[in-house]
């Protein structure tokens, strides 16, 4: 972090005068300059408050409004002021609609400047980005947010996530163990669930082959049913709903399909 306030090129620049959240109505003491040459005003108060990654040292009490001091970052404009917006006393930005490049490099930023909010905001980027969460908690050691993104990963390309965990042979390793235990899953509901004995001594109506049918198209894409599992084991109970027999198979079948689910180790247990 490099601060000054006389540095060649900037006299000449216009400086903000005011900070950029249209709700804020605090006086501005210095300047963020970013690495793609914008100028953020800001507040050493909040930074200080909201952040422990913003030496105070870095910031007098001599600087004010008129003369803000600036301090240069290696972050660029977009991910700073999602940052600074972070760092007030206001509505969060809703992480989960960021793109995946911003979340990225976000996520990088507020652990560099330790802002607590932001970190906690980065769980409801999962369903969106996972592995960029996954990765995210595996480097910093958020085991917790790492299982929670882990099963929503294990339906990717091996090459996509090995390039991700290039410096991590162990948690690359720990995740193809993982995966294992999801494969298991998917081959069990690939297999006939145990049959219901229909009144007449036959295994199964009409009603039980078209839920069957439907189900195991839904598996056609391997993994990808992780992605809403409720979805997947509710999405056709409407097809055997005049079944009673029907009915009793798939309950039993769920309960199987769950208990396997629930006995799958954590992520973090493998590494």
């Amino acid at each position: 972090m490099e601060s000054s306030s006389t540095a060649a090129g900037i006299l000449d620049v216009a400086l903000p005068t005011h900070c950029h959240l249209d709700e804020c109505g605090l006086p501005i003491d210095i300047i963020l300059q970013t690495s793609d040459g914008a100028f953020l005003a800001a507040h050493t108060k909040n930074l200080e408050a909201y952040s422990s990654g913003f030496p105070p040292a870095a910031f007098t009490s001599a600087h004010t409004s008129i003369n803000p001091e600036i301090v240069e970052l290696p972050e660029r404009k977009d991910v700073l002021m999602l940052l600074l917006q972070y760092m007030h006393h206001h509505r969060q930005p809703d992480s989960a609609k960021f793109p995946f490049d911003v979340l990225n490099r976000l996520a990088e930023a507020v652990e560099k400047y330790i802002v607590f909010s932001g970190m906690e905001n980065v769980h409801t980027a999962i369903p969106n980005h996972p592995l960029a969460v996954f990765m995210y908690g595996v480097k910093h050691d958020y085991l917790d947010l790492a299982d929670m993104a882990a099963s929503r990963t294990v339906a990717l390309p091996l090459d996509q996530v090995r390039k991700y965990l290039a410096t991590r042979p162990d948690a690359l390793f720990a995740w193809v163990q993982y995966r294992e235990y999801w494969m298991k899953i998917l081959l069990f509901a690939l297999q006939d669930p145990p049959v219901a004995m229909h009144r007449g001594s036959i295994n199964e109506c009409n009603s039980w082959a078209d839920y069957h049918r439907r189900t195991l198209q839904d598996l056609s894409g391997g993994l990808l049913f992780l992605r809403d599992i409720d979805n997947f084991l509710n999405k056709y109970d409407y097809k055997i709903k005049d079944c009673s027999y029907c009915q009793t198979r798939v309950t039993s079948w769920k309960g199987m399909f769950n208990k396997r689910i629930a006995e799958i180790p954590k992520f973090s247990s493998l590494l």
